[in-house]
């Protein structure tokens, strides 16, 4: 391997190819397709398989943390037209396949997508069902036509998908997916079976699969050409990002040997990813560089900024926008996706703007960049732009119910209300649960006059979205303003104000319809009758708030009751509010106070937050309030006290003992607040709920993960340098750790203000471990 690489310092390497998996409704199909296509290349190029392509373009750098591109836009932009260029402008690999499979029911057809440096071609292959063979010759000799190879290389066989072969392309299928472990023991199972012959390539595959799941030596490949080292160290590479547990240093030596042998520059643009993760931003900013330098890769600029974004330096980074900006469509789509999101991070609407417009240009295919502009439009008032926008938005994805709905209220604020009202249809026609375009559907027949189909369409509304929104409330006291003389307007106001049990301001807007409705047309009129019920149903006194029942207590929410509690313990409150009424108030205010047994004195703790229980309910089940009890709290009894109120001077109250005794305890604490601490193996809890009152247990539990993660420690962390821990590697760290230490971790994690999340134990003790085991934040 050492006289490969220094052979291969003089020369570059082959061109590269990139292989999507293509999209299919037999997902099986179109891997072992893809993986058939890509194989047929291992001798030709630097081959990114379809195990590895959908997570090839590096995230941007933000701060703490990364804005992953492939997240930033729909999975079927990646496989369709625009998803080539994506990847190949993203990553600087030289040719870049996707596309899509359909079945009929006499034939198969491929419709490719590729991209390389003489733009994107686009074709369309058939074959028999059975002849699957075809669609992967004719591929081929287009793709050796794109990368420039004289001759096309030799497929490689096309076996019936069944047996040992299936599971070979199932495995692929979950590589591809992100699911390594399960990639591994597909193809480990499959060998065993016999079931059939597996291709060559799947020993080179397991084998990899296998290094990445034990968490070995990734750059370090026995391989027979450069080719072949060059394509496994990009597999391995990729296939370790998606680990539960990223070991950054692992894949960063892959990617470091990747680029080393000549690979694309998108090796070094992942080194910097890396860097910038673990902390060092002038190694990221290195590393973006080398990629910058490996070849014409202008999304480096697009890291490069990201970076200097997340750091502060948005001068810096605006420079280098503005001259990704200045290459226009040139630039590509990633560098140009990339630029509006330094831009929008910075809030620069007018580089935004002017990266989404070339986005556009270089993308003509992709929806987002209108998408983006019409949402930017909106905010500045510009209904025009934001119409011009959608209208091309929905030419692109006329599947999209948000693009209808959009361009329907865009065409309301011009006063275009038969094209608003068609737009809002044709939204409700693509998804039924879309209540937006019902509330606009609603609106625009409001101001026309058309009361009933107006209250027919937010019925139908609230239905789907019973608290209703205040920007519709809003919408129609607008219309009030352009339509004044309008009653209908009036009362479809009033039927919402109720639905959000605003009593008072129902009651005025039913009585300013009745007001204007006295010389309105028959659809109006007739609506007369029941807006007189309505004033005198909502002027009597509003019907009493109830607390249903006893007030229950569970450590966490919907905890178990582990009474007697201790100091620090997040308490949740459970208890029912109730009305005789119609309907209970829709926002109510509550609050929960912690006195002394007696009730009286001041207040030991208190906590309150607003209840919205939906439109129509007459009993609604509290269950989110929490209280945290006060660290220093003395043992004894206490009274908890839950006060509800509502508009028109509506309230209601109850009480429940609390019985503390005991000293705060981190693993009751950290239970209380949602923290799940998981195994490595499985990710399996480590704090049940009948664990709250072992703690010695949990910490002995937790020990045994330490211990039994020692040798992965010694692989995956630096040598510690500051702190107890100080001059210890990986294995020493987690076998020499004691009770105490991980009786600290938690208290620091408490003292961290920890809540509402889920990781893995020895992770997230190694990493207080390496910053030098700090006692508070």
């Amino acid at each position: 391997m050492a006289l490969l690489t220094l052979a291969l310092l003089s020369s570059a390497l082959a061109a590269s190819l990139a292989v999507h998996p293509f999209r299919s409704d037999d997902a099986l199909l179109g891997v072992a397709i893809a993986d058939e296509i890509a194989a047929s290349f291992h001798d030709s190029a630097v081959v990114l398989g379809p195990e590895i392509a959908a997570g090839l373009v590096p995230p941007l750098v933000v701060v703490d943390g990364f804005v992953n591109l492939g997240r930033v836009l729909p999975p079927e932009e990646w496989t369709g037209p625009s998803g080539p260029q994506l990847v190949r402008s993203g990553t600087g690999v030289d040719v870049v396949v996707s596309g899509e499979l359909e079945l009929y029911d006499d034939r198969a057809v491929l419709r490719l997508e590729l991209a390389s440096a003489a733009g994107t071609q686009r074709a369309e292959l058939s074959a028999p069902h059975d002849r699957r063979e075809r669609l992967v010759g004719q591929a081929v000799r287009l793709v050796a036509a794109q990368l420039g190879l004289e001759r096309a290389p030799t497929p490689v066989a096309s076996p019936p998908l069944e047996g040992a072969y299936a599971e070979h392309a199932r495995a692929v299928a979950l590589a591809a997916t992100g699911l390594v472990p399960d990639a591994a023991s597909t193809l480990e199972q499959a060998a065993a079976e016999g079931d059939g012959e597996l291709p060559a390539r799947a020993a080179e595959l397991a084998e990899d699969l296998e290094r990445v799941r034990a968490g070995g030596q990734l750059a370090e490949v026995d391989a027979a050409d450069e080719l072949a080292a060059a394509r496994r160290l990009a597999r391995r590479a990729f296939l370790s990002l998606s680990l539960p547990t990223l070991h950054e240093s692992g894949a960063a030596d892959a990617f470091a040997a990747l680029a080393e042998l000549g690979g694309p520059p998108v090796a070094h643009a992942w080194r910097g990813v890396l860097a910038a993760d673990m902390g060092s931003p002038d190694a990221a900013a290195s590393a973006f560089e080398a990629a910058r330098a490996a070849g014409d890769y202008p999304f480096a600029a697009a890291l490069m900024a990201s970076l200097l974004q997340a750091e502060g330096e948005l001068d810096a980074a605006f420079e280098l926008v503005d001259a990704l900006l200045a290459r226009g469509p040139e630039a590509g789509a990633s560098p140009l996706l990339g630029a509006s999101i330094v831009a929008f991070l910075g809030e620069d609407d007018e580089r935004q703007v002017a990266s989404l417009q070339a986005l556009a240009r270089a993308a003509p295919f992709l929806a987002y960049p209108f998408q983006e502009l019409s949402f930017i439009a909106f905010d500045q008032d510009d209904a025009l732009a934001a119409a011009e926008a959608l209208a091309v938005a929905v030419e692109l994805q006329p599947g999209s119910s948000l693009y209808w709905t959009n361009l329907g209220w865009a065409r309301y604020l011009l006063g275009f209300l038969d094209d608003s009202e068609a737009a809002s249809q044709r939204a409700l026609e693509l998804d039924a649960n879309q209540y937006i375009a019902a509330y606009n559907l609603g609106l625009v027949r409001a101001v026309t006059g058309r009361l009933g189909a107006a209250l027919d369409a937010y019925d139908y509304a609230v239905a789907l979205d019973p608290a209703v929104d205040d920007e519709v409330i809003v919408d129609l006291i607008d219309a009030r303003e352009l339509y004044p003389h309008e009653p209908a307007v009036e009362y479809a106001l009033a039927r919402l104000y109720e639905a959000k049990g605003q009593r008072q301001l129902a009651r005025e807007a039913y009585q300013r319809f009745l007001d204007l409705a006295a010389d309105a047309g028959d659809d109006t009129a007739a609506y007369l009758d029941q807006a007189r019920e309505r004033v005198t149903v909502l002027s009597a006194p509003p019907p009493p708030l109830e607390i249903l029942g006893a007030v229950s207590l569970g450590l966490g929410h919907r905890g178990p009751d582990v009474a007697p509690y201790h100091p620090g313990d997040p308490l949740y409150a459970t208890f029912e509010l109730s009305t005789p009424g119609e309907q209970l108030p829709t926002l109510v205010e509550v609050e929960l106070v912690l006195r002394p047994a007696d009730g009286e004195g001041e207040p030991l703790a208190a906590a309150a937050a607003r209840v919205e229980p939906p439109a129509g309910a007459v009993g609604y089940v509290v269950d989110g309030l929490n209280l945290e009890l006060p660290a220093d709290l003395p043992a004894g009894d206490y009274r908890l006290a839950v006060e509800a109120r509502a508009d028109e001077g509506l309230h209601a109250s109850g009480e429940t003992l609390v019985s503390v005794a005991g000293d705060p305890d981190p693993v009751r604490q950290l239970f209380g607040r949602n923290v799940v601490m998981t195994t490595l193996e499985v990710e399996l809890p480590l704090v049940g709920r009948a664990d709250v009152a072992r703690t010695g247990l949990v910490l002995e539990r937790m020990l045994a993960e330490l211990h039994g993660a020692a040798d992965i420690a010694e692989q995956a962390l630096p040598m510690v340098e500051d702190g107890r821990f100080a001059g210890m590697g990986g294995r020493e760290l987690f076998s020499s750790s004691t009770a105490a230490d991980v009786l600290d971790y938690l208290t620091y994690l408490v003292a961290s203000g920890t809540a509402d999340t889920r990781f893995t134990f020895v992770d997230g003790y190694a990493q207080w471990a390496v910053d030098g085991a700090p006692a508070t934040p």
